[in-house]
């Protein structure tokens, strides 16, 4: 008996997986509700993978379980979970043609001819393969046999589709227009989809809701937006996007909750922050694309203002990437518009740096901090 999916949402609740001595899963637990796109996102070793495999059934877990919709597919063989799985390196058959391999499992299902082409032909119309429906494998570029995957996940009609980093084998430009693929079948179908990947690009574009993975366990779950500007640890902070992370100390606390912390040589006035205390060290996380070379004159429109010596930059089209010593911290700051041609053309020594959105972290926070990426 197949899993019936009313609901098609996804819950892991408590899943451990080992192997042998290791520990890939920890005692992981989140929900994706219907009709919702999750990614989990890491790197290599943090546990993604496993957990998208536990939940199509393709590994076991050591404990916890496995919810689809309101059955407990714990214990239901991978084949009768009902859900669609699209692999890292698409697999057709090389003797079939694209329509073919779409049709394939539906003639496994012995649906009738005319249902059966009416369903192949929806499917070339969702993922743009118009006019290669006779092609073979050999005749098909990456991105369009990863589309060929895709709708053949997708042909049975699964109300669940799990993506194992299907674009990480495709160049910078094929992986752009797949992920608009991914992103335009997701708002078509209203399909729930479980996304693997180690790109945090992907990630933040794509996704409801990422589930930032860390040696096997949860390091933090929330919105793109949230990851991304309201990191919880040093690690989330590297691995989700680029940033700076300057070590600093609180060394006062307002009577109004303003702390006061000292930070690449200076002392500044911060808002309230929950946990903190006078003596403790902090990690400050700044974004690079949140650092603003300023002119003199607009210094006062700026809560916080560095000075700092230009060491290095890299013209990257539509961005300047320089680096800046400021009180012997080296940042890291992406100049984009007019201004990163001012500074290519007059090459100036001393620069002044605002400061945008202050993130501080506890310097105690556990988990690992990636080099940069």
């Amino acid at each position: 008996m197949n899993v019936r999916l009313p609901g098609a949402s996804i819950r892991v609740e408590g899943v451990t997986k080992r192997f042998g001595r290791v520990v890939a899963v920890d005692d992981v637990s989140f929900d994706v509700p219907a009709g919702k796109f999750v990614v989990l996102l890491g790197p290599s070793g943090s546990g993604k993978t496993t957990i998208l495999r536990i939940v199509a059934g393709l590994e076991t877990q050591t404990s916890g379980k496995i919810w689809l919709g309101d059955t407990d597919a714990t214990t239901v063989a991978a084949h009768r979970r009902g859900v669609g799985y699209v692999f890292q390196r698409p697999s057709m058959f090389p003797h079939y043609t694209v329509r073919e391999n779409i049709g394939w499992g539906l003639k496994l299902r012995r649906l009738p001819r005319v249902e059966i082409e009416r369903r192949v032909a929806e499917m070339i119309e969702l993922v743009h393969l118009d006019g290669l429906e006779d092609r073979y494998a050999t005749e098909l570029s990456g991105g369009q046999a990863q589309r060929v995957a895709i709708a053949r996940a997708l042909a049975p009609d699964p109300p669940i589709l799990l993506l194992d980093e299907p674009l990480s084998s495709l160049d910078a430009k094929l992986r752009d227009q797949l992920k608009d693929v991914i992103a335009e079948v997701q708002q078509r179908t209203n399909k729930t989809m479980m996304m693997v990947t180690h790109d945090q690009r992907e990630a933040l574009s794509l996704a409801d809701t990422v589930v930032v993975l860390d040696l096997g366990r949860i390091a933090q779950l929330g919105s793109p937006t949230e990851v991304y500007r309201r990191p919880s640890t040093p690690f989330v902070a590297s691995f989700v996007g680029s940033t700076n992370l300057v070590r600093g100390s609180v060394t006062g606390v307002q009577p109004d909750g303003t702390l006061a912390i000292r930070v690449l040589g200076r002392d500044v006035d911060v808002p309230r922050q929950d946990g903190l205390a006078a003596g403790d060290s902090i990690l400050l996380s700044l974004r690079p694309d949140d650092l603003e070379v300023i002119e003199e004159r607009d210094r006062d429109q700026f809560p916080y203002v560095f000075e700092g010596r230009l060491l290095d930059s890299v013209f990257i089209g539509d961005m300047l990437r320089i680096e800046v010593d400021v009180n012997g911290e080296t940042l890291r700051i992406h100049v984009t518009g007019r201004a990163r041609f001012s500074l290519l053309q007059h090459h100036p020594e001393i620069v002044l740096i605002a400061l945008g959105e202050l993130v501080i972290l506890p310097a105690t926070a556990t988990g690992q901090v990636p080099a940069e990426l």
